[in-house]
């Protein structure tokens, strides 16, 4: 995690208002994880993330209202009083790391209505076939052959993603039921885990 952009979130939290931190952070979610778990340590907790882009993602975070999440707030500002203009930061758990990427990765794991499904679908298959003509008119039966076995195989590798994805959201699923988070339904109809309220 840099503890420059860690810094520069902390000092952003100080206006007790959502924030929203754009990060750099390859393929892992390690370091969206930790900037979270941190900003839990200052009363913020994790709100959403975006897919990844070219220039990174956004993590979102906002003000946690519940009583303990306020005390470890003034406790850890306490303790660590610049933590956001260059002091200690406090540790972090590797537990709580871990329960900060299952949520991040419940959401983006989360399983496709049937509509998105056949939509992703129907779009593989026009995207492929469209392959599958340019390379028969460019190198003619056999290339037509060699793009319809290509089709194929593409086509059958759809389900064992489909797979992989619904055993990976299982198990973020059993680690933040583990935790004692619920599911719960955001005004914006998406489902997401979160502590249940006091």
């Amino acid at each position: 995690m840099s503890k420059r952009i860690a810094r520069k979130m902390l000092r952003r939290m100080e206006t007790g208002e959502p924030v929203d931190v754009h990060i750099w952070a390859g393929l892992s979610y390690a370091k969206p994880a930790r900037l979270a778990a941190l900003a839990e340590q200052f009363g913020y907790d994790f709100q959403d993330i975006t897919a990844w882009t070219q220039t990174g993602c956004t993590l979102s975070i906002r003000p946690d209202p519940r009583p303990e999440a306020q005390a470890r707030a003034a406790e850890n500002r306490a303790r660590y009083p610049r933590a956001g203009k260059g002091g200690p930061l406090p540790p972090l758990a590797t537990e709580t790391v871990d329960v900060m990427k299952a949520r991040m990765l419940w959401g983006l794991t989360r399983p496709q209505t049937r509509g998105e499904l056949m939509g992703a679908l129907v779009f593989a298959i026009v995207v492929l076939t469209l392959m599958e003509i340019s390379v028969a008119v460019r190198f003619g039966s056999t290339g037509a052959l060699v793009g319809g076995a290509v089709e194929l195989a593409l086509l059958a590798f759809i389900p064992a993603l489909l797979s992989l994805n619904r055993r990976y959201h299982a198990k973020c699923t059993t680690v933040l039921e583990n935790a004692g988070f619920i599911a719960v339904t955001g005004r914006d109809g998406r489902v997401r885990y979160e502590l249940p309220a006091d």
